[in-house]
């Protein structure tokens, strides 16, 4: 064995490359299995070991197994490319601290350092860095990532990146709306987090944010408050901010629009928003709107949405908006008729250009609650061949009970007591997931 070889294994265990994903890594490009690669140079259960970092091979098995692999041994110890591993820390800097343009910047000159590099753990950690990038920007790259190819790199991660495997993941199926698994991966960052002092408030923040939207606003005002703390031991008054607002949307989901409101108004009232962007004014005044429909002050929570929707400058944003001014309009003691159906007409228009199959749904059943259409036979088959699928899939909890108990009491009322049953049923099993009763 050569000097140069030496030197390069005493190098190796200085920096710790972990050789034996590497080795797992290239034998999975090339398809082979542990007894081939093994066959005539170590026994299964040696390979084994070396793959998982257990042992390190003698260098004699080391050569032998990178000679098969269809490469010199020394390609397997080589030094880190300290250009690449430095720029890739300051992207991960700029990502933690959501800076998109310094983000897209860096991007772009890691795309150039990243174009013949072959170094394992620099790749995966561009890929694991990648996922919180496009996420970050919001760009549609997202809707068409390959989710395989993240997954992929999760054998050959150091176990000191699980953490952030695990939470990008859990990003990306929020992002999907694929609740259950953003929250299993959430769950799987706790049980590794339980080992330290954790001070990730952004993740207590989307942990918070996962609750909330699964119907669990006591566990989700747990990790809220949580991550209110820590922003605002950090003095990340940005942050603070975007958890006050959490917040005042996990006390009305309590049915505490007084303790929401009253955050709300002091939010206003220290004219915060501007610390954040524009929008972030439009969503102050939709929860407080929400805050007054759950007061029963349905004149006032007209107001506030209809400010929102002033604010908002996306069609795909103002449709909420829109929405609950509708059910803001068809609640008030006084409803305007020409408003209201005028409202639902823009609603639907909107909804179309914007291939929003959930709001376009809600505008209809809004608009065929509001003439009684419930006792309509061909609407009920329209909601439970059309509709029900729709918001079953897009895990819209708030909207199902809406539904459940429009077919239990259309059922009900026709006597047909076994699907009265069945949607009582599907009604009391999604509240379980909840407090609401």
């Amino acid at each position: 064995m050569t000097l140069i070889l030496s030197i390069f294994f005493c190098f190796w265990r200085v920096k710790k490359l972990h050789l034996g994903k590497k080795i797992l890594y290239y034998r999975k490009k090339k398809q082979l299995t542990q007894g081939e690669l093994s066959l005539g140079i170590c026994s299964v259960p040696y390979l084994s070991k070396v793959e998982n970092d257990k042992i390190k091979p003698s260098l004699e098995i080391l050569e032998l197994l990178s000679k098969k692999l269809g490469f010199v041994s020394s390609y397997l110890l080589q030094e880190e490319n300290n250009a690449l591993s430095e720029k890739l820390l300051r992207w991960k800097e700029y990502l933690d601290l959501r800076n998109v343009n310094k983000s897209k910047i860096i991007h772009h000159e890691l795309l150039k350092l990243i174009r013949n590099e072959d170094n394992l753990d620099l790749l995966n950690l561009y890929e694991l860095y990648y996922l919180q990038y496009i996420l970050l920007i919001n760009d549609s790259t997202v809707d068409t990532y390959d989710l395989n190819k993240f997954n992929s790199i999760e054998p050959f991660l150091q176990e000191s990146y699980m953490y952030d495997f695990h939470k990008q993941l859990g990003r990306y199926y929020y992002r999907k709306n694929m609740l259950d698994k953003a929250l299993e991966c959430y769950l799987k960052i706790l049980k590794i987090s339980d080992k330290k002092n954790n001070e990730d408030y952004d993740f207590y923040f989307q942990l918070s944010l996962v609750y909330s939207r699964l119907l669990n606003p006591t566990k989700a005002l747990i990790y809220a408050h949580k991550a209110l703390v820590g922003f605002e031991k950090q003095l990340n008054y940005q942050r603070a901010l975007e958890c006050n607002l959490l917040l005042s949307i996990i006390y009305n989901d309590l049915f505490s629009p007084e303790e929401a409101r009253d955050i709300l108004m002091r939010m206003l009232k220290n004219n915060l928003p501007h610390y954040l962007p524009s929008d972030f004014e439009a969503k102050i005044y939709q929860n407080l709107g929400y805050s007054y429909f759950l007061l029963e002050n349905f004149n006032q929570a007209l107001t506030y949405f209809k400010k929102s929707y002033t604010y908002k400058k996306k069609n795909a944003e103002k449709l909420n908006s829109l929405y609950m001014s509708c059910l803001s309009l068809v609640k008030s003691s006084s409803i305007d008729y020409f408003e209201f159906y005028s409202s639902i007409d823009e609603g639907l228009r909107l909804s179309v250009s914007e291939k929003n199959k959930n709001y376009h749904y809600k505008f209809i059943v809004l608009k065929h609650s509001y003439k009684n259409k419930w006792n309509d036979s061909r609407f009920i088959d329209f909601i439970e061949k059309s509709i029900l699928p729709e918001f079953t899939k897009n895990n819209d909890y708030h909207f199902l009970i809406t539904i459940y108990e429009g077919l239990q009491t259309y059922y009900q009322n026709n006597y047909h007591y076994k699907k009265a049953l069945f949607y009582f049923t599907q009604l009391e099993n999604l509240k379980k997931r909840s407090i609401i009763q």
